[in-house]
C-alpha cells in the first residue's frame, strides 16, 4: 500500500480553495484539478466514478542545464530509484479519488498503485472532521472553508504526514488544532471599541504529542470514570411492491463512547447465538483494535480514542443470494406471526417491521383553449398530441404504513420520503391515523416551529419534534412548510428538491390502525416523473435482529484496589438499537 500526495478541497467554480503539500511538482494538483473540472463540465457529478484515471501527467521538474554535474551524484540511489519511478510514471498517468459535498469538492491524487479504500475513506474522515469542527455536515461549505481556513489548513497537515494518514480522531486533534473560542471573538470586538475590565483570555497550553495516535496524551477525567457500548443493528436494502426482498442485508457496529482517564486496556466480548467467525463478516476494526487478538479469540482488546468513537462493522450473515420468487424460495412466518413474508437468500425480509403501501392515480388537466380549437378537427390534429397539449396533470396519491411488530416492541422515528418530480407544486395533503401520541392539526413555518409545539404539546414533545425535524428545518430552509398531524406524524414539501417528507414519532402495533397519508398534487410534467422507489427509515430502541450483544467489558486497574482511575470503578452502559434504511418498489 502506498501514500497519498496530497488532498486539493475546490470550490463551487472548480478552483482550488486549499491543498496540502504535494511531494511532487506544482503541476500535478494542476492535473488533477483540470482533468477533473473537464471530466465534470463533459457529464454530471451523479455519473463520475470515484476513481478517475488522468493521463499525461507532467514529470518532475528538472535540474537546469548550468547545475552542478555533480548534483546527481550527492543523491542517494533510493532517490533516484524514486526519480526514475517517478519519469516512468508520468508517461501512464495517475488516479485521481474525489468525493463531493455541497458545493465542495475533495480530490486525493494517486500516482502509484494503492488500495481505492484508502483515498476514499481518508477523505470521508477528513469532511467527518471538518463537520466536528464547523458544526455538523450542514456548515461544511465554501464560505465555512474561507472563513476558518487555518484550521481547515491545519487539520490537512496534521491529518497526514508526508502522504499518510496520521492523527484522524478528533479527541486527538483537540490539543494540536486550537480554535478560536467565543469569548476570545468577543474580547476582540469589545477591545476595539475601547472598552475595559475584560477579562483576559488565558493562554493556551503547551501541547503534548501523544505515543498513540487516536488518543491525547495525558486525558484525566475528574469525576465519574465512564464506557459505553451500543450495538446498533442496521436493515438495509429495497423491496418491491408487495414487500418481498429484491436486495436486503443486515449490517451491526459498534458505537462506543469512553471517558477514561490515563491510557487504560479495555477487553470487549461479544454474545451471540452462533459461532461469532460464521456469523460476523467482512469486519471493518477501528485502528486501536489489536488486530491479531481479535483474529485468534473472537475478543476486541483496545486503548480506546476520549470521546465517541466506532469500534467496529460487521455484515450479519450472508448477502442476498438469489432473488425471491426464486425456485430455492421458501415461505416463512414473520415473528409477531399474523404475516406470511416469502424468504430467499439470507431470510432477514422477515425482520422488516413495517409494510408500506403507496398509490399514485394521475389525472390529466384538459388541454388549454388555445389548443382545444386547434385539436377539434381529428383529422388535422393526432389523438396523441393532446396529451402533449395540455397544461399538466393532477396526481391523487395515498401513503401508508402498518407496523407488523408487537406491541411491547415501539417503533420510532419512521421517515416517508418520494421525489414528486420536478414540475411537482401545490402539494396538499393530510396524515390520520396509526400514530402513538397527541398533538393538533397545524400547518406551521420553520421559523415559527419551535413557538408552535411549545403551545401545542409542551417541552418534552417540544425537544421530541425539534430533534425529529432538525435535518428537515436544516435542508429545507425557513421557507418551507411543517404541516403536523399530531400522532399520526407530520409531513413537509421541498419545492427546489421536489421531495416529500413523512414524519412519524412513533408507531402503534400491528393490531392497531395504520398510518395514512392522503393527498394531491398539480405537475407540469410530461409524462409524470415521480420517482419509482419511496425511501423508509425507522429505529427501534433496545431491539437487537443479529442477536448480537455485548457479554462483557473489562477495564484494567478498576476497581478499590487499584491504583487507576482514583479506585473508582468504571461505570459500564450497553444497549441495542435497531435502525433501517428500506426502499420500497411502486411497482
Amino acid at each position: 500500500m502506498s501514500r497519498l500526495d496530497g488532498v486539493i478541497i475546490l470550490g463551487g467554480d472548480g478552483r482550488a480553495l486549499i491543498q496540502s503539500h504535494f511531494r511532487s511538482s506544482d503541476a500535478l494538483p494542476r492535473s488533477h484539478i483540470d482533468h477533473f473540472n473537464h471530466a465534470s463540465s463533459s457529464s454530471s457529478s451523479a455519473q463520475l466514478t470515484p476513481l478517475l484515471w488522468v493521463p499525461g501527467i507532467p514529470p518532475p521538474s528538472q535540474p537546469f542545464a548550468n547545475d552542478d554535474n555533480n548534483d546527481t551524484d550527492e543523491l542517494s540511489k533510493g532517490k533516484q530509484r524514486e526519480r526514475n519511478w517517478q519519469d516512468a510514471l508520468a508517461e501512464q498517468g495517475a488516479a485521481l479519488a474525489h468525493i463531493q459535498h455541497n458545493t465542495l469538492t475533495f480530490l486525493a491524487p494517486l500516482s502509484s498503485e494503492t488500495n481505492p479504500l484508502l483515498p476514499l475513506t481518508f477523505l470521508r474522515t477528513l469532511l467527518s472532521l471538518l463537520a466536528i469542527y464547523s458544526g455538523g455536515l450542514a456548515s461544511v461549505n465554501e464560505h465555512a472553508v474561507r472563513e476558518h481556513f487555518d484550521v481547515v489548513y491545519q487539520l490537512l497537515e496534521e491529518t497526514m504526514d508526508d502522504g499518510w494518514p496520521l492523527f484522524t480522531e478528533a479527541s486527538a486533534l483537540q490539543d494540536l488544532i486550537i480554535t478560536q473560542s467565543w469569548l476570545d471573538r468577543v474580547q476582540k470586538v469589545v477591545s476595539a471599541t475601547g472598552l475595559s475590565n475584560i477579562p483576559a483570555v488565558p493562554a493556551p497550553q503547551a501541547t503534548e504529542l501523544s505515543s498513540i495516535p487516536w488518543r491525547r496524551a495525558n486525558v484525566s477525567h475528574s469525576w465519574n470514570e465512564e464506557f459505553y457500548a451500543d450495538v446498533i443493528d442496521s436493515l438495509e436494502g429495497v423491496l418491491d411492491h408487495q414487500g418481498r426482498a429484491l436486495s436486503l442485508d443486515l449490517f451491526a457496529r459498534l458505537a462506543c463512547r469512553s471517558k477514561l482517564s490515563g491510557n487504560p486496556e479495555v477487553t470487549l466480548s461479544l454474545s451471540t447465538n452462533a459461532p461469532i467467525a460464521g456469523l460476523l463478516t467482512d469486519a471493518v476494526l477501528h485502528p486501536c483494535v489489536r488486530h491479531r487478538k481479535w483474529m485468534k479469540e473472537r475478543v476486541f482488546s483496545f486503548v480506546p480514542p476520549d470521546g465517541q468513537f466506532e469500534l467496529a462493522q460487521f455484515r450479519i450473515g450472508d448477502p442476498l443470494a438469489f432473488p425471491v420468487g426464486s425456485a430455492h424460495a421458501s415461505a416463512r412466518t414473520s415473528k409477531s406471526g399474523n404475516v406470511q413474508m416469502p424468504s430467499g437468500g439470507n431470510g432477514w425480509e422477515r425482520d422488516v417491521p413495517l409494510l408500506l403501501q403507496t398509490s399514485f392515480d394521475v389525472q390529466p388537466l384538459e388541454a388549454r383553449n388555445g389548443d382545444s380549437t386547434a385539436s377539434s378537427n381529428p383529422t388535422t390534429q393526432p389523438r396523441r398530441q393532446n396529451a402533449h397539449s395540455s397544461s399538466g396533470s393532477r396526481v391523487e396519491f395515498s401513503l401508508t404504513v402498518q407496523s407488523k411488530i408487537p406491541p411491547n416492541v415501539p417503533l420510532e422515528n419512521i421517515v416517508v420520503s418520494i421525489n414528486l418530480g420536478p414540475g411537482a407544486h401545490s402539494v396538499d395533503a393530510a396524515a390520520s391515523g396509526g400514530g402513538v401520541g397527541s398533538g393538533p392539526e397545524v400547518s406551521t413555518p420553520t421559523s415559527n416551529l419551535t413557538s408552535s409545539l411549545m403551545n401545542s404539546g409542551g417541552q418534552d414533545m417540544l425537544k421530541t419534534m425539534t430533534d425529529a425535524f432538525s435535518t428537515t428545518v436544516a435542508a429545507l430552509g425557513t421557507g418551507a412548510v411543517v404541516h403536523s398531524g399530531g400522532k399520526s406524524g407530520a409531513w413537509v414539501f421541498d419545492q427546489g428538491s421536489s421531495m416529500l417528507r413523512w414524519e412519524i414519532l412513533r408507531l402503534g402495533s400491528a393490531a392497531e390502525r395504520p398510518a395514512t397519508l392522503k393527498g394531491s398534487f398539480m405537475t407540469s410534467d410530461m409524462p409524470v416523473r415521480i420517482a419509482s422507489g419511496v425511501r423508509t427509515t425507522f429505529s427501534i430502541p433496545n431491539h437487537s435482529l443479529s442477536q448480537v450483544r455485548v457479554g462483557s467489558v473489562q477495564v484494567a486497574g478498576e476497581g478499590p484496589s487499584m491504583k487507576m482511575f482514583k479506585g473508582l470503578k468504571v461505570f459500564k452502559g450497553i444497549r441495542t438499537v435497531v435502525e433501517g434504511d428500506l426502499e420500497w418498489r411502486r411497482f
